[in-house]
């Protein structure tokens, strides 16, 4: 048998076919698991936010309306000349 034809066998042609499924797969679940991780975080940080006073809230810089803008990353300063 010739070294092409060993090449070529159904199990080694059905195991190259399938690696790149494979990455993908292991790619979208690692997207999956990091956005996942990354919304638990946010959710903690609005939660921790909440737990504080106001007057802590003013040191900081924000409102307690703007919590949870400023955390998920949207223009908060748009939103106040906005509201104006």
């Amino acid at each position: 048998m010739s070294t092409t034809a060993a090449q070529l066998t159904p199990s080694a042609t059905l195991a190259a076919s399938n690696a790149p499924a494979r990455q993908g797969l292991k790619a979208w679940l690692k997207t999956i698991a990091e956005s996942y991780r990354r919304s638990m975080e946010r959710r903690a940080s609005v939660s921790a936010l909440r737990g504080l006073d106001d007057r802590l809230l003013k040191d900081i810089g924000i409102d307690r309306s703007e919590i949870t803008p400023v955390v998920y990353g949207r223009d908060v300063d748009r939103d106040r000349r906005d509201r104006r």
